[in-house]
């Protein structure tokens, strides 16, 4: 019999990526997004579901008997419901290590960016304002700062943190690791969450997204920024509190903020995030989550996605998310 497999949400990937066809006997259907209404709809009949950011929860699952696998074009897991599948015999399975590096690299590249206000004197030059100068240089863009021998607070020390870290600490910054915010006691080689807070100079997020995670930076802890760092989030827009975020930036608690992420992805154009509201401050950068997205990285999700896929279907399934 014919596996019939959809990809809710192809448009992830850019059209330059190839993904090869599964190595068995199937239907394909991909859609470049899915609405969480069409959900079930689109998977009837369906025995693998292929879903990057596409919830798919418990009612959903109860109305697909066919569905067997769900393969997750990402790491990310919180958007299935991983205790439902579990229970329906569903297997999960999602992408590992295939983009540590870049995601290390775009860290790295909004704390130079920021640091060295480029933004601001880019715009600058593009205004003429570098033209209208009597000298050959031009200040007014505002302060640039080296990150050599400042303090680089990583949170979240899975592979994409530890190569953050790495790049970091071979550029010249001092490297320190925050334990959880909820341990009771301090890891060696780590340092205690508000301790870490309190120490930065850059602090770089790569978290996963749970209930432990969830709005850890608050306004809480930007009071306890003593340094006025740089806040980088590469990891999921949730950690962060957006409404305190806002006020941190107003206030000055904090002196750029460089994100790959929101809270809702794409944000809404009725009801903006007040966050974005303020993309087009100098010490504000945001991208459009592509972190992951260098041309190798993607490449290397898609061949993953679909070994996963293969694996499955051999009755040797490979990365399965388990409970």
């Amino acid at each position: 019999m014919t596996t019939r497999i959809v990809f809710l949400d192809r448009a992830i990937f850019a059209n330059s990526v190839k993904l090869e066809a599964p190595s068995f006997s199937h239907e394909w259907s991909d859609y470049p997004e899915t609405k969480p209404h069409q959900v079930v709809e689109r998977l009837s009949g369906c025995k693998i579901a292929i879903s990057s950011k596409i919830p798919i929860k418990a009612p959903d699952m109860d109305l697909l008997p066919n569905l067997k696998m769900i393969a997750i074009a990402g790491t990310g897991t919180d958007h299935i419901d991983i205790e439902a599948a579990t229970r329906k015999g569903i297997t999960v399975a999602n992408l590992k290590g295939y983009a540590w590096r870049a995601v290390a690299e775009h860290a790295i590249a909004l704390s130079f960016s920021l640091a060295r206000n480029l933004k601001s004197y880019g715009n600058a030059v593009a205004k003429g304002h570098w033209s209208d100068a009597d000298a050959f240089c031009w200040h007014g863009g505002g302060e640039i700062r080296d990150l050599l021998n400042s303090c680089f607070a990583v949170f979240g020390r899975g592979a994409i943190g530890a190569e953050a870290g790495r790049l970091a600490s071979l550029l010249g910054m001092n490297v320190i690791y925050a334990e959880r915010r909820d341990a009771k006691h301090v890891r060696p080689n780590y340092v205690a969450f508000d301790e870490a807070l309190a120490m930065a100079d850059v602090i770089s997020l790569h978290c996963p997204l749970i209930d432990s995670t969830q709005g850890m930076i608050d306004e809480s802890a930007f009071a306890k920024m003593n340094r006025k760092p740089i806040l980088i989030n590469c990891g999921r827009g949730g950690l962060v509190n957006e409404m305190a975020l806002v006020k941190a930036l107003n206030e000055e608690q904090i002196s750029g903020a460089g994100f790959d992420v929101l809270s809702k992805e794409p944000p809404d154009t009725d009801d903006p995030n007040p966050f974005l509201k303020l993309a087009d401050l100098p010490n504000v950068i945001i991208t459009p989550h592509v972190g992951w997205a260098s041309g190798n990285a993607m490449q290397a999700a898609a061949d993953m996605l679909i070994s996963n896929i293969n694996a499955f279907q051999a009755g040797k399934p490979e990365n399965v998310v388990v409970v």
